[in-house]
């Protein structure tokens, strides 16, 4: 694997065997429509440096950055927009593999945060400023807030306003991102793949499938880029954490339920009212269906369930799993050794149910009323192999 490199003295595009590659900055910043300079537009700017491409305000974040980085004593910068050669889909798909770990590996990241106002220029609260950044709500500079050693933030005019951990307290409230994993991104392996999912629930990305690529080192997995296969990508970016994975809390989220569900109004329903059961799948369609997995954490005093489960081609196969019985609906739920904590607007993430479609073949279900009460009738060894339809994942 190779990475290209900025020299900071020239401004010259060096290639370099990744593990071998010299100390370098790294830049995370927003994308400007129609601003940013390719790595084809940085080519010709140093071949002709009046390039039309050098009067883009993207070109200033280029030459701001190799500033900072030389001043700090660094002779080479790495930034996403120059590069990457992305007429390359090779390339494309495997730098966005290795991101995770560039940003990781980089001696300092600089946050160009291009919407908070200089020092002075308003009169907020640095928590108020900063909730109103645009880098908090994208998808890419999650890992960008998390991979790095050290993370310093710099305002629309390049003033340097402080280090990740003079604002961790802030940042954690903004992101959901735990305190403990902004200061040591190796804890990320000791949070819930939901909890996980979470962090990125509020997050958008231009392209639909970048929700999922976005997220591929959060969870340490690799997966190929198929940009047009839309939704799709973030179904495989579950698959391949089950694959890499026996975190059974990815599957805490809350499906949605169709517009003809009935409106939770305050009252809880009785089991009469549950005829209807929504089908609905195992695996969410994104991110945001994660948006009240943040309370999640294991219950404190159990094992780390070292049970299996994988996909095969029926769909997800559980193997001596602990479920319970749902008499009212006629349906098994799921145990989990996960509990939200009390203030979770929706425990309804822990209500997995599964209706029986075939023989040993389940499908996820979700009642029709908003809010019901139900009772937990344990069940016998021989009752807990079994599959859940893949149709309903």
């Amino acid at each position: 694997m190779s990475i290209r490199l900025i020299e900071t003295e020239s401004l010259q595009l060096r290639l370099f065997t990744a593990n071998l590659a010299p100390a370098y900055a790294i830049l995370s910043h927003t994308w400007v429509d129609n601003e940013e300079v390719s790595f084809q537009e940085f080519t010709q700017i140093s071949e002709t440096p009046d390039h039309k491409a050098s009067r883009k305000s993207g070109y200033k974040k280029i030459v701001a950055t190799c500033r900072e980085a030389k001043a700090n004593g660094i002779a080479y910068a790495w930034i996403d927009t120059c590069c990457i050669d992305k007429t390359s889909s090779a390339e494309l798909g495997e730098a966005i593999n290795s991101m995770f770990g560039w940003y990781r590996d980089a001696k300092v990241c600089y946050a160009f945060l291009s919407d908070w106002p200089a020092a002075g220029d308003r009169g907020e609260s640095t928590d108020d400023a900063l909730k109103d950044c645009r880098w908090f709500t994208r998808g890419w500079c999650l890992q960008e807030l998390i991979a790095p050693k050290v993370l310093r933030f710099y305002d629309e005019k390049w003033n340097f306003r402080g280090h990740r951990s003079d604002f961790r307290g802030a940042i954690s409230r903004i992101t959901r991102v735990d305190a403990d994993v902004l200061g040591d991104c190796t804890l990320l392996d000791s949070k819930p793949v939901a909890r996980r999912m979470s962090w990125a629930s509020r997050r958008t990305t231009t392209r639909v499938e970048d929700i999922a690529y976005c997220l591929i080192g959060i969870f340490d997995v690799n997966m190929p880029m198929l940009y047009g296969e839309g939704d799709r990508a973030f179904l495989r970016l579950q698959e391949e954490i089950i694959r890499r994975s026996n975190d059974i809390s990815i599957f805490c989220h809350a499906p949605l339920r169709p517009e003809s569900t009935t409106k939770f109004n305050g009252e809880e329903k009785m089991p009469q009212d549950l005829s209807d059961l929504y089908f609905c799948d195992m695996l969410a369609k994104s991110p945001e269906a994660f948006s009240e997995s943040n309370s999640i954490s294991r219950i404190r005093g159990t094992l780390l369930d070292g049970r299996e489960f994988s996909m095969t081609n029926r769909g997800i196969r559980f193997g001596r799993r602990r479920f319970f019985e749902v008499p009212e609906i006629n349906c098994l739920g799921m145990k989990f050794d996960y509990a939200a904590s009390p203030n979770c607007k929706n425990p309804e993430i822990f209500d997995v149910f599964l209706r029986k479609v075939g023989p040993n073949l389940f499908s996820r279900v979700l009642p029709m009323a908003a809010k019901y009460r139900h009772t937990r009738v344990e069940l016998d060894d021989a009752r807990r192999t079994m599959l859940v339809e893949e149709d309903a994942c």
